[in-house]
């Protein structure tokens, strides 16, 4: 089976729409959002921005040049930066008999003033998609929050990805989680959401909201944990859940709601949102 890889450079598109502002003029040359810069498809400016960037990925898109089959695409799509910090995201693509595969990214943080690089994630990931911006704590910038999946043609899990920058460190970072039990400590690239795989059947639908109303927003979810029985398939375990998650100290700390009026109100919000979004699902059930 002959697999050859297609490694292309692209940054993060988060468009003017996801982060609720007007389009700007396309005179415009830059704009800020948040305190994030976004540069205009075109401008001279951002053609500027993209070649220094693409000077620090050289090594990572590098393609076996014995292999003939081989070929290099790069393409810088829109650039997102913070005080001359931006994310890049390293796209690679295999290509077997002539199709392409899903992609899988690699996600950096890159400082324009020193060079200074570093990988943000630990392992690829796949369908990176943009939610919204969220404000966990007071800083200057707000967090980038991601759905993806960490992996592709096996039993993927699919995971809720916050970034921060750090004004100190002059870096994004994903803002870590503590152990809960909704993921069995396996916090290593964000919240787990949903995983299925043989007899056991794990989903959660989640929310962004300022619950304690303090000014800061608070990730809520609504999780089902279900274990099936391996010869007919009957329910042998069936376990509703439902949290909130703060950041404290930096990281995301989640404490169960028990309460069920809190879980009325909770299940309440997140059936309204499913609606609205056109959302649906196979194990949370609205009434």
């Amino acid at each position: 089976m002959f697999v050859r890889l297609l490694v292309a450079v692209s940054l993060f598109l988060i468009s003017a729409t996801l982060l609720a502002v007007d389009a700007p003029p396309q005179k415009e040359i830059v704009k800020a959002v948040n305190s994030l810069i976004q540069f205009v498809p075109g401008s001279e400016e951002k053609k500027a921005i993209e070649e220094k960037v693409s000077k620090y990925f050289v090594n990572e898109a590098k393609i076996d040049t014995a292999k003939k089959e081989y070929a290099i695409k790069k393409y810088l799509d829109m650039l997102l930066c913070y005080d001359e910090v931006c994310i890049v995201s390293v796209r690679i693509q295999e290509i077997e008999n002539g199709s392409a595969a899903d992609d899988a990214f690699d996600i950096y943080s890159i400082d324009l003033k020193n060079g200074n690089k570093e990988k943000i994630l630990a392992k690829p990931i796949y369908h990176l998609t943009f939610v919204q911006q969220a404000l966990f704590e007071k800083k200057a910038v707000k967090d980038l929050v991601y759905t993806y999946f960490d992996c592709w043609e096996c039993s993927p899990g699919f995971y809720l990805l916050t970034l921060y920058f750090d004004g100190a460190k002059r870096r994004w970072l994903e803002r870590p989680h503590e152990i809960d039990k909704k993921d069995e400590g396996q916090k290593e690239q964000g919240m787990l959401l949903e995983y299925r795989e043989g007899t056991y059947d794990f989903s959660c639908k989640f929310r962004i909201e300022d619950v304690a109303k303090d000014g800061l927003d608070d990730i809520v979810t609504w999780c089902r944990d279900i274990e099936h029985n391996l010869e007919d398939y009957a329910i042998i375990s069936d376990e509703e859940t439902f949290y909130v998650d703060s950041v404290k100290k930096g990281a995301f700390v989640s404490k169960k709601v028990t309460d069920k009026k809190r879980v009325a109100k909770i299940k309440k919000a997140m059936c309204k949102q499913m609606k609205e979004k056109n959302e649906t699902s196979e194990t949370l059930k609205c009434e």
